[in-house]
Order: structure tokens, then C-alpha cells, then sequence
């Protein structure tokens, strides 16, 4: 797949002109004969005419070069997949770039195999901008535009540069900011639960660490391989309580025990779970007491009725959840349920 990648990919392409020779590539290999496709693509009027023989000679090219159609569908639907998430878009890169010159705080989220594509080029942007600005300098060259020294933070680190020959793309990049950032005022900050899943060179290039409570015996292999941490403190790292930990540095000359206070800023994600589905719950049972009220009395002729007034609000109910409801709404004394023998059921104001 990276080989078919790098065929199809020319020097200054966009989404648009790797998509489209892609995908005419495709169209040419489903089709029954180049013949019949040729045809076709001559017909095309989005492209020049000067320029049909010559993407047409590179077509034929590709199809000896790549030739797998598999391949290529492959190729597509990842493609597909990451520009849904928008991480092609120049407005999100400008946005972070804007937010570094301000000395903001940016901070970006998403899933995992989206942010290990993303943080690539985030970061092979920004560097290579800060490192071209660095050595411009530094050679006394004319600068356009200064660009800021900066910090990288990551969580979950492992899962952007982990160990072995897992092929993600942020790790080179993370992994050249550990070796030459400093000399270019580009700095990390590493977070993970898995130091053993950490790469290498990463690992070695770290200058501070700070450790706290790990039970893996793995993990505990690498911090003391890392520190200089001592067996009985290696043996205390599972039972550390909450805040407490060590530093390892040598800017300290020795590891030290510290603890930390907690913080006085409150993360976006602190809401106790049960807390939240408890407020989304009643936030949906106030929707259906407006909309039921309205209908009283209700009873299994205008059930029904109820049920597509809510459908009109984005509610989706059963008769059986909306009945559950009624009956939550009876032991509120909201309302009061009736037996009718005609009716069954009736519900009326309590």
C-alpha cells in the first residue's frame, strides 16, 4: 500500500488531484479494456486538451506500476475516511499556527487513528517552520515571518510513538523533536500509563521524568533501567498513593519524592458519569411531560398521537417506553392512571 501511495503521489498535489488520478485510475482497471476507457476519459472536460495524451500515458503507467485494484480501493476509503474528519482542511492548521504566535494554549482531540495522522502533520508542519525560521537566523538570511518556540504536550503517549514496528506516522516526527528539538526551541511533554510501550530513542532522550504509581512489571523494568531510582523505591512505585511520586533529573543531580497538590483547574471531563446520564434523563423526562400534558387524557386511542407529536420533537418512543413514562409521571402525581372499560387504560391530570 505505501508503495502504491508513493507512485500515485506527485510533487505538489492536492486532495483533489490525488483523488481524481486515483480514482481514474480505478475506473481504468474496472473497466473491460483501455480501449473503451480511453474513450471515455477523452471525452472528459475538466481537463485540458493539451494535457489528456499526457495524464492518459500516466494512467497506462500507474497501471503497470500499481495494478492491484484492491490496492487502490483500500487507498480510497482511508482517504475518504480522514477528509470526513476534515484533517485536510488549511483552516485547522492555520488555527493552531494563529494560536502559537498568540502564545495560546491549543488543544486538539479526536480518536486515536485520527489524531496519530493528524499529530504527523500538525507537528511536521510547525517544526519545520520554527527550524526554517531557527536556521535562517542562524545564517543570517532574510526572514519573512518569525515563528515561536513552542511545547509539545501529549497524552497517551504510547499511542504516538510506541515501540517496535508498529508503522504510526507521528512517531518520526515526534521522535526528531526528542533528538534536535531543544537546539530549535521546540520542547515535549510525554504522558503515559505504559512506559514500556514508549519507543526507545524517546525514552532515551528524555531529560525529566516524573514517575508515579505503576504496577506492570514491564514498566517498572524500564524506570529503572531510565532513573536512577533505587530497588526498594522500585518496589514502593505499586502502592503509591494518589499525588505522590518521584523526579528524576539531572538538573536535581539525584531522584527526589514529591507530592503534588491537586489542581485547581477542572478538567472538561471530571462530570461524574452516573451524574451525567442521571441530567440527560431528566432533561428527556421534562420533554415528554410538556408534550404529554397537552394530550391528556390519554388512553390507548390517542396513544398513538403522542408518539408521533414526539417523533416531531426528535423523540423516538415505543408504546411501551412512552407507557413507562406515564407511569413514572404517576408516581410523580404528575398525573393518576384510571381504569376504563371501554378504554383500558386512562390518564389524567393529577
Amino acid at each position: 500500500m505505501e508503495n502504491a501511495v508513493s507512485a500515485l503521489l506527485e510533487p505538489r498535489d492536492r486532495l483533489n488531484t490525488f483523488v481524481d488520478r486515483m480514482d481514474s485510475l480505478i475506473s481504468l482497471l474496472e473497466s473491460s479494456s483501455d480501449e473503451i476507457y480511453r474513450q471515455v476519459f477523452m471525452e472528459r472536460t475538466d481537463i485540458e486538451e493539451s494535457r489528456k495524451q499526457q495524464y492518459w500515458n500516466k494512467l497506462l503507467a500507474l497501471k503497470k506500476q500499481v495494478g492491484q485494484l484492491s490496492t487502490l480501493k483500500s487507498i480510497s476509503w482511508r482517504l475518504s475516511r480522514l477528509a470526513r474528519q476534515g484533517i485536510f482542511m488549511d483552516q485547522g492548521i492555520k488555527r493552531i499556527e494563529e494560536g502559537l504566535k498568540a502564545q495560546k494554549t491549543v488543544i486538539i482531540r479526536g480518536t486515536i487513528w485520527m489524531l496519530r495522522v493528524y499529530a504527523a502533520y500538525v507537528l511536521r508542519s510547525v517544526y519545520n517552520k520554527r527550524r526554517d525560521y531557527r536556521d535562517a537566523v542562524q545564517k543570517g538570511m532574510a526572514v519573512e515571518e518569525k515563528f515561536p518556540p513552542f511545547i509539545v504536550i501529549t497524552d497517551e503517549a504510547h499511542n504516538f510513538a510506541p515501540r517496535g514496528d508498529h508503522n504510526v506516522p507521528s512517531r518520526r516526527e515526534i521522535r526528531e523533536i526528542a533528538q534536535e528539538g531543544r537546539k530549535y526551541g521546540v520542547f515535549l511533554v510525554l504522558a503515559t500509563q505504559r512506559p514500556a510501550l514508549l519507543d526507545d530513542t524517546i525514552n532515551a532522550q528524555l531529560n525529566t521524568k516524573i514517575i508515579f504509581r505503576t504496577v506492570r512489571s514491564t514498566d517498572l523494568t524500564v524506570i529503572r533501567e531510565e532513573t536512577d531510582i533505587g530497588s526498594e523505591d522500585i518496589k514502593r512505585l505499586p502502592y503509591l498513593p494518589s499525588g505522590t511520586g518521584y523526579i528524576s533529573s539531572p538538573v536535581l543531580g539525584r531522584t527526589m519524592s514529591v507530592k503534588i497538590r491537586v489542581s485547581k483547574t477542572r478538567s472538561p471531563h471530571q462530570i461524574n458519569p452516573f451524574d451525567e446520564l442521571e441530567n440527560q434523563t431528566d432533561e428527556l423526562y421534562e420533554l415528554i411531560s410538556k408534550v404529554v400534558l397537552d394530550y391528556l387524557p390519554i388512553n390507548e386511542s390517542n396513544l398513538i398521537d403522542v408518539i408521533l407529536k414526539l417523533e416531531n420533537e426528535k423523540i423516538y418512543l415505543s408504546e411501551a417506553e412512552l407507557i413507562n413514562y406515564l407511569d413514572k409521571m404517576v408516581d410523580n402525581k404528575l398525573l393518576k392512571r384510571d381504569k376504563n372499560p371501554l378504554l383500558g387504560f386512562v390518564y389524567s391530570q393529577g
